[in-house]
């Protein structure tokens, strides 16, 4: 049976396990929210079974829990919680730049980042591979697939868009490259989205198939 880590994980298509801690830590204070909420005694739900409907309560709890935890909100979120929790929605805050753009339960595209690695045989051929650095979940944006592509278009080469997470330990820049749907993307630039370290903005130009 998967445990409560577990399930919030899968909620907020997380691969990496660098925040178990802090997950656990978010897990605890949402399960003592939901014993205070419902008048019950502290770690009543160590000994007791927690209902389904409870649980799914933590587990979205928990969860904006850990997207708010620069103090504000990540990227794909609006500023207003209560009419985000209101509508049953998550969306961005107006002049974001990513309006429209919806919660991490979009992030349904599987992406690598790759560095480009060249090895030369021993009669001096080249030969050229990507190196997967990293795999994780995005969120994709084909180019004029919003209105955002409106003030690009004019001065991007970029074919794509990418939005993710952070990755722990890794710093995408325009050197790596973007692997898709058996599709390789040039990264041409590297936002932090409102500069707080969790979900970055990557536009990208689709790199067409060398023939003959």
């Amino acid at each position: 049976m998967s445990t409560l880590l577990e399930k919030v994980k899968a909620n907020l298509i997380l691969d990496h396990s660098e925040d178990d801690e802090l997950l656990q830590r978010l897990i605890d204070a949402a399960v003592a929210y939901a014993e205070s909420y419902q008048h019950l005694t502290a770690e009543t739900y160590e000994a007791a079974a927690m209902p389904v409907t409870t649980e799914q309560a933590v587990i979205m709890l928990a969860s904006h829990f850990y997207e708010s935890r620069d103090g504000s909100t990540g990227g794909f979120f609006a500023d207003n919680v209560q009419a985000n929790m209101d509508s049953g929605q998550h969306t961005s805050a107006p002049g974001s730049g990513l309006e429209g753009l919806m919660s991490f339960g979009k992030m349904k595209v599987r992406i690598s980042i790759a560095v480009e690695t060249i090895a030369k045989d021993a009669e001096g051929f080249a030969t050229r591979t990507d190196n997967a650095l990293a795999s994780l979940y995005a969120y994709r944006e084909g180019r004029h697939g919003s209105q955002k592509w409106v003030n690009r278009a004019a001065f991007s080469e970029a074919t794509d868009l990418f939005c993710f997470r952070t990755i722990p330990g890794l710093a995408v820049t325009t050197e790596h490259v973007i692997l898709c749907d058996g599709e390789r993307y040039e990264i041409t630039s590297v936002e932090d989205v409102r500069g707080r370290n969790m979900y970055l903005e990557v536009l990208v130009k689709r790199i067409e198939a060398a023939h003959g």
